[in-house]
């Protein structure tokens, strides 16, 4: 999610009017931050996955895409979970109580295999739903609609007697970044 969020903070550098150093090493930066989360999963990059053998690309990968598919399950888990917690308490739980609001919808659309009486599900590793879930829909429309009239006020600015491009580029990048990474927070 990290690595997603830090490309999509580089694109502004690239499609706007940038001097052709600042692009060429926004490029530079995004294809390299490409091959290191290929080089994770590679032989010749090594493994940072602790416990996966390496007896060559194919079986880490396989290893590799069987512990993403479980995080992905148990991502639509804990959101799907989570919206059922916003549906019932639209003005939200208060916040820095998800993980003592949520024991109770750990199952509502499927058992979070993660949640039971001994073990706290701190997050619902997104950062909108979370928010929502703890300070209600009201909040969450108001700070995703910040995000957007943001985002938008940065693209509009004119280019001259506004910011500079490159300080525009800068706080379109910041802001993908941090709209992105919320998602997977």
């Amino acid at each position: 999610a990290a690595y997603l969020a830090m490309f999509a903070a580089i694109i502004p550098f690239l499609v706007t009017r940038q001097p052709r150093l600042v692009r060429g090493t926004a490029l530079i930066v995004g294809i390299a931050m490409i091959a290191l989360t290929l080089s994770m999963t590679s032989k010749w990059g090594g493994s940072i996955f602790p416990g996966i053998e390496e007896t060559g690309p194919g079986a880490e990968i396989s290893k590799l895409s069987e512990i993403k598919a479980g995080n992905i399950k148990l991502r639509e888990i804990r959101w799907r979970n989570t919206l059922f917690m916003i549906l019932e308490h639209p003005l939200g739980i208060g916040p820095g109580n998800f993980e003592f609001g949520y024991l109770p919808y750990a199952g509502k659309w499927q058992q979070d295999p993660e949640s039971d009486e001994n073990s706290i599900v701190r997050s619902p590793h997104n950062g909108y739903l979370e928010a929502m879930a703890e300070s209600g829909v009201p909040f969450g429309i108001f700070s995703i609609g910040l995000l957007l009239a943001l985002g938008w006020s940065l693209a509009k600015t004119e280019r001259h007697g506004g910011l500079d491009e490159t300080v525009r580029a800068l706080a379109l990048g910041v802001l993908f970044f941090i709209a992105i990474d919320a998602i997977f927070a």
